[in-house]
């Protein structure tokens, strides 16, 4: 392990989601659903003020050095009637935000909103570390990004070109379109051409604590990265008869709402459909089987195939709370560092892949020891991830082994 520390600007304010990472590969020959679930870590919270039609009015102006930064940009609720809302934001200026479609009553005065940068292809696959992207002269001998339209139902495909960068299939004149936005929450879809993994970091904040989910879908395909679940579910537990939101059942598939999950690691489930029963109850099903299928496990990290056979609308999959016995109550929002209650936490800023690791870079106090721990995204506990190391100045750094990812939080030792 290697300990670096610099100078940089003081650091920024408290935020109150811990930061979790993971690493996807896009293999040979295959086309990767690739989900984007984490959450850019530059989040500006205000509360709502007022709302009419797809305007919404916020408690006070956010600042143009704000905006100019989140540029492109999209907004959760995460305190309110529909806490875990998502949309995308067309415009900000001052106090006024407008969404790209009316939120159809989802946001409501006093919730608290964040504003959070969308990704950009360009800023992801900056992350590649293993193997190089594989930049061709048109798109039959290079990589492939294709980001999903729902609203379209239509691609846009983007392929490596040589020398110039990501550049759209269907215009290659354009020349490079490395700052094509990825909007959440829509994943990548990558097709690796030669015979090497590609693999890249995809860090981020992981909203917690996050009892719900609201997702915008449109009649037909949609691909949503569902996250980070620190626990292990199955389809019923994403899809509770209690909890779902307007999700169309019927008694055979072809008049039912239809989710295929997409695994990046081991492929993609059967295709399931919301069977209703003679009853008022409902069960989710098989296509061509005839027994339930509500105990097919939900990975960590994965992305949902949804395809809708009624109107565009919200629908709402189960979220998840952080265990008492591991950390604050599960209604408190933890620190970005995860530090439990007594325990001195650091801001984390960034997790890079290295050759000799992963490294995990933080605020620091000058003086000041600390220690790097990791989590398993199951969240069954904490594990020092390296040894104690003093800090020299204002931000450090540390390589730590590479493991799977994870959650992340970097405390300060204290004297005994």
């Amino acid at each position: 392990m290697i300990l670096g520390c610099g100078k940089l600007v003081p650091a920024r304010g408290d935020v109150t989601d811990p930061v979790g990472y993971t690493t996807l590969e896009a293999v040979p020959g295959e086309q990767r659903v690739l989900p984007l679930g984490l959450y850019r870590m530059d989040g500006i919270r205000v509360p709502v003020s007022a709302v009419s039609g797809n305007v919404i009015s916020l408690a006070w102006a956010v600042s143009e050095e704000n905006v100019s930064r989140l540029g492109s940009c999209f907004l959760q609720v995460r305190e309110g009637l529909r806490e875990g809302v998502s949309m995308r934001v067309a415009a900000i200026s001052g106090a006024s935000l407008t969404t790209r479609f009316d939120p159809m009553g989802m946001i409501q005065a006093g919730d608290m909103l964040e504003v959070i940068s969308e990704r950009t292809v360009g800023g992801i696959m900056s992350r590649a570390t293993q193997a190089e992207i594989n930049w061709g002269t048109d798109p039959e001998n290079s990589d492939l990004i294709g980001i999903w339209n729902p609203q379209l139902q239509e691609t846009t495909t983007l392929f490596a070109k040589e020398g110039v960068g990501w550049v759209d299939a269907e215009d290659a004149a354009a020349g490079d379109r490395s700052a094509t936005v990825v909007p959440h929450p829509c994943p990548l879809l990558y097709t690796r051409r030669g015979d090497e993994i590609l693999s890249f970091l995809v860090v981020g904040a992981v909203p917690m604590p996050s009892r719900q989910r609201y997702f915008r879908v449109w009649t037909g395909r949609n691909f949503l990265s569902m996250g980070v679940n620190p626990l292990e579910g199955s389809v019923a537990d994403y899809f509770q008869s209690a909890g779902v939101f307007d999700i169309q059942s019927g008694r055979s598939a072809p008049a039912s709402d239809v989710i295929r999950i997409h695994d990046w690691q081991s492929g993609v489930s059967p295709f399931f459909y919301r069977a209703s029963s003679s009853g008022s109850g409902f069960e989710w099903r098989e296509i061509g089987q005839s027994g339930p299928a509500s105990a097919y496990p939900v990975e960590l990290f994965e992305a949902l195939e949804f395809h809708r056979r009624g109107v565009s609308k919200f629908v709402r999959f189960e979220g998840f709370t952080i265990p008492t016995s591991l950390g604050p109550a599960a209604s408190t929002p933890l620190a970005r560092s995860s530090a439990p209650a007594g325990v001195e936490g650091a801001e984390l800023i960034d997790v890079k892949s290295r050759d000799s690791g992963i490294r995990v870079e933080w605020y620091s106090e000058p003086g000041v020891a600390y220690r790097v721990q990791w989590s398993a995204a199951s969240y069954r506990g904490w594990e020092d991830w390296s040894p104690t190391v003093t800090a020299e100045g204002e931000r450090c750094w540390v390589d730590c082994e590479r493991r799977p990812g994870g959650l992340i939080r970097i405390i300060e030792e204290t004297e005994s």
